[in-house]
């Protein structure tokens, strides 16, 4: 359908040009767990490819997380990620990128032309959505359907998602962004208990 035939390519498996990064994402993710790394959080920029009247090249960022977000430690319980911690990054991207006006809607309540939301098939229906800024389709996430993180050899709850980053820049606030220079010396973190007498202020 929408993916462009490569003329001469390498192998046969990259005979096509990408039209979402989540299949490498996928990949990596599993190729991180078949190595025992059960808590993933991996993502990509990267370039996808459209094939329409004029072949269309687009950036886009793509995500994967799995198992915990912070790792059981004396001071964390443990924290899996799950559908609202991938809302959060997807929040705060839209944010960093001075995205205002956008809005979440369900999937399957959206016309399946739109470009990500060919995603949607590989999405759990009930914790999947798409995100719109005006009418627009300008990314999708989500939990994988049991039977796609299942193919995979992911486990379930496995959580994915796409941001057309050229849609996205061309919609962002013409207000200035502050950049903070960093600070001169490295951020150290330290766990102190001190004894002292009641009169010290």
């Amino acid at each position: 359908g929408a993916a462009m035939q490569i003329t001469n390519p390498l192998s046969e498996d990259q005979s096509l040009m990408r039209t979402t990064l989540i299949p490498s994402l996928l990949h990596a993710a599993a190729h991180n767990r078949a190595h025992q790394l059960e808590d993933i959080a991996l993502f990509e920029l990267g370039k996808v490819f459209q094939k329409e009247e004029t072949p269309t090249e687009k950036r886009a960022l793509g995500i994967v997380l799995a198992g915990r977000l912070i790792p059981t430690s004396w001071r964390w319980q443990e924290s899996p990620a799950d559908f609202y911690t991938l809302k959060g990054i997807v929040e705060n991207c839209l944010s960093a990128l001075q995205i205002s006006g956008w809005q979440v809607a369900r999937p399957k309540e959206l016309a399946q032309e739109a470009e990500l939301m060919g995603l949607a098939k590989a999405l759990h229906p009930g914790r999947s959505a798409a995100i719109l800024v005006d009418t627009k389709v300008v990314g999708i996430f989500g939990e994988l359907a049991p039977q796609v993180a299942e193919n995979w050899e992911l486990t379930r709850g496995t959580l994915v998602a796409e941001l057309d980053l050229e849609a996205l820049w061309s919609l962002r606030s013409q207000k200035g962004t502050r950049y903070q220079p960093l600070p001169r010396f490295p951020f150290s973190s330290r766990d102190l208990a001190l004894l002292v007498p009641e009169t010290i202020p």
